[in-house]
C-alpha cells in the first residue's frame, strides 16, 4: 500500500478529467451533421476527452432535463429588445460581433478584449482577458436573463458561468492554451437574422457606450 505522501503525489500528477458540459456545442454540431453517437464519442476521444458512446448518451439525456440552449427565436427577441432599450454597451456589442464573425465563431477572451479596445475602451495590456471576462460575462447575464435560461456553473469559481448564454468552451483548445469560447448555433442564427434586418451590428450607435 502506498504511503499518504506517495498517493498524494500520484493524485497531483493525474490528468484532470474534462467535463462533457464544456463540449456541448461540439456534440451538437456533429449530431447536426448526422454523426452517430459512437462517431461523436470517437471524435472526442481522439481530441483528449475521456468518454465513450454510453457515457455520452447518459450525459446528453441528463442535459435534456437540466440544461438547454434557447432557440434562435428566443435569442432574436431578447437581443432585439435589449438593443431597442439601449441596454447593451458598444464594447460588449463589439465583442459579440467579433465572436460572431470569427473563424468557427470561436475566440479567446484576449481576442474579445482587443475587439473592445478597438471600440474605444481602455483595456489592460498585461491582462486584457480580465476585461473581457467581466464585461462579456455581464452581456451573457443580460442575455441569459432575457431568454430565461439556466446558466452552466463556472468551473473556476462558485458562481454561474454567465457567458454560457453566449457559448461554451472549445473541445480542441491546445493543452495549456487560453480558454476559447464557441458561440451557440442558435445565437448565431438569431444574429444572422438581426444583421440581415440591419438591427445589428449597425445599431451600435444606439447603445450606451
Amino acid at each position: 500500500m502506498p504511503s499518504p505522501e506517495a498517493l498524494l503525489e500520484k493524485a497531483r500528477k493525474a490528468p484532470a478529467r474534462q467535463d462533457l458540459a464544456e463540449h456541448l456545442e461540439t456534440i451538437k454540431t456533429l449530431r447536426d451533421k448526422k454523426w452517430s453517437w459512437r462517431e461523436v464519442a470517437e471524435f472526442l476521444k481522439e481530441n483528449g476527452v475521456d468518454t465513450d458512446h454510453t457515457k455520452l448518451l447518459r450525459f446528453m439525456q441528463k442535459q435534456e432535463n437540466r440544461w438547454s440552449v434557447p432557440g434562435s427565436a428566443d435569442y432574436y427577441e431578447a437581443l432585439k429588445s435589449l438593443v431597442a432599450a439601449g441596454q447593451l454597451k458598444s464594447p460588449s456589442l463589439a465583442m459579440l460581433q467579433f465572436l460572431y464573425e470569427a473563424h468557427n465563431r470561436t475566440a479567446t477572451y484576449t481576442e474579445l478584449a482587443h475587439a473592445a479596445a478597438r471600440a474605444g475602451v481602455k483595456v489592460s495590456e498585461d491582462r486584457p482577458h480580465s476585461y473581457a471576462n467581466r464585461e462579456f460575462g455581464t452581456l451573457g447575464k443580460q442575455l441569459g436573463l432575457a431568454v430565461g435560461m439556466e446558466f452552466l456553473p463556472s468551473s473556476r469559481r462558485d458562481a454561474p458561468f454567465y457567458s454560457s448564454s453566449i457559448g461554451v468552451g472549445s473541445s480542441v483548445t491546445p493543452e495549456g492554451g487560453e480558454f476559447e469560447l464557441v458561440m451557440h448555433h442558435e445565437l448565431a442564427k438569431a444574429l444572422d437574422r438581426l444583421v440581415e434586418e440591419k438591427v445589428l451590428f449597425n445599431a451600435k450607435e444606439k447603445s450606451r457606450g
